[in-house]
């Protein structure tokens, strides 16, 4: 317990000795999500000529704005004195990638699935498909699933893995 005491107070002298830098810490991390919610909006009309299915353009801009965000949180982390957690992140991210690509292998398997239906298109937002039990019209592709409106009008979310495979 008194070690857990101990690494409060560190971390509490550290924000206060490093004051004027989180607040400039703040500042870039409000700056970077505003940068990173931009770029997502830039990216799509970018690629809009380029890439015809609305659903893998919306696709490839969250994962550019995922990466900014990540990004700006790194670079926040640095700037407000904690560059050893910030060294203990980066270098965990490989372990931790490993070990909860076990734990949530579901969701890994739907991130995945979601990014081989954003580049093949097998579908167009709008269009009427079946999985399973489940038979609707296309709203929007994301990273793990896919809101598919059905004939009486609901909204379900279909993992992306349940597209895949059926």
């Amino acid at each position: 317990m008194d070690k857990l005491i101990e690494k409060f107070k560190f971390y509490y002298e550290t924000i206060l000795q490093n004051a004027p830098s989180f607040l400039i810490g703040v500042v870039v991390l409000f700056i970077g999500f505003a940068i990173a919610n931009f770029g997502k909006k830039v990216t799509e009309n970018r690629i809009k000529s380029k890439v015809q299915n609305t659903l893998s353009r919306l696709f490839i801009a969250q994962i550019i704005s995922g990466i900014i965000k990540v990004i700006t949180v790194v670079v926040f982390l640095d700037l407000i004195g904690f560059q050893n957690i910030t060294t203990k992140i980066l270098a965990g991210a490989g372990i931790l990638t490993f070990v909860i690509g076990f734990a949530f292998k579901d969701i890994g398997e739907n991130f995945l699935a979601g990014i081989l239906l954003a580049f093949k298109s097998p579908f167009k937002e709008n269009d009427l498909i079946e999985s399973q039990d489940v038979i609707g019209y296309v709203k929007e592709l994301r990273i793990r699933e896919t809101i598919i409106k059905t004939t009486d009008g609901k909204d379900v979310f279909v993992p992306n893995s349940q597209i895949i495979n059926s």
